[in-house]
């Protein structure tokens, strides 16, 4: 059974704790309590944790800080039984179409059969963005929503798992554009907004936003929040208005603008390809020839070999 001040049994799967914004003093501490995984899979972004695992059979106990989306990868229904603050058991099917949403610092007790999982970790600071910018006085705070089906949002959601799977990728413009999506749709489920039709970004503002973007092309932490203060617009708004001007999220319009200055730093033959990859803003060189061959079909040597 649960206890006041327990910690993680699996000190490797616990997430950074984010420090509490609204003053709570007796929060217990987190926990993360459940059978071994299997194949387990870590990726830690600001403001995001996504774990990939195996889930033998029995019971779990997890506490943490953070809004926590669970999502099955097995095409077959898992029966769930879960008790949240010790309150009265809740028995439902955890899908591969849907998703459960468990708000922050809420004690779950869970007895589930055997599964492929995706636990996504998104912390506070997200949801309150998300509200603010769908207009929303709505606390972050949801209430638990087992069986959350809705195709967009769970697209996504498998989007950035898919991120775990392939090291050396997830690129911070991606998880961060896909993060702050995620969080909006759920937002707007919780409080019945409908989205608005997208707007251009003004001409000016996406003047600015590429002209930022040709001076940092070659700092791999470039981000989407980086991009929406410059053109004075929340992460999300400016996610979405950069695509409808555009018709490329800002991810691709940068991931392109970086093969194009690979693709010439490998003609002129002076660097190296380690170093190319610096200069184009890759994590290393082995990002670098990932996406140089996803996208251009060949590796960046065979291109400098034929060039």
């Amino acid at each position: 059974m649960f206890m006041s001040g327990s910690i993680s049994a699996i000190p490797s799967l616990l997430p950074d704790v984010p420090i509490h914004q609204d003053g709570d003093q007796n929060l217990e501490l987190p926990c993360y309590i459940m059978p071994p995984p299997l194949d387990l899979k870590i990726r830690r972004w600001p403001g995001v944790t996504v774990h990939t695992f195996w889930r033998p059979p029995g019971e779990s106990i997890v506490r943490v800080p953070y809004m926590r989306l669970v999502l099955s990868r097995t095409h077959t229904p898992k029966q769930v039984e879960m008790r949240l603050d010790g309150g009265k058991p809740k028995q439902f099917l955890l899908r591969s179409t849907a998703l459960s949403v468990i708000p922050r610092d809420t004690t779950a007790e869970v007895v589930t059969e055997e599964n492929s999982l995706i636990h996504i970790f998104h912390e506070p600071e997200i949801y309150r963005q998300a509200a603010s910018e769908i207009g929303s006085s709505r606390s972050i705070d949801f209430d638990f929503m087992p069986d959350l089906s809705d195709p967009k949002v769970t697209d996504l959601a498998h989007m950035l798992a898919n991120e775990v799977d392939n090291p050396g990728f997830g690129e911070r413009m991606l998880v961060e554009g896909l993060s702050y999506a995620i969080a909006v749709r759920i937002s707007r489920l919780a409080a019945g907004i409908r989205p608005p039709r997208p707007g251009a970004l003004a001409p000016e503002r996406l003047a600015r936003a590429i002209d930022f973007i040709s001076v940092h092309l070659g700092d791999s932490d470039l981000s989407l929040h980086d991009l929406a203060a410059v053109a004075c617009l929340s992460t999300y708004q400016f996610g979405r208005a950069f695509k409808y001007a555009t018709g490329e999220t800002p991810h691709q319009f940068v991931l392109k603008r970086r093969i194009e200055l690979a693709k010439l730093l490998l003609r002129e033959r002076r660097l190296s390809l380690s170093e190319i990859a610096c200069s184009a803003g890759f994590a290393d060189q082995a990002h670098f020839s990932n996406r140089f061959r996803q996208i251009v079909g060949v590796t960046p040597r065979q291109y400098r070999l034929a060039a």
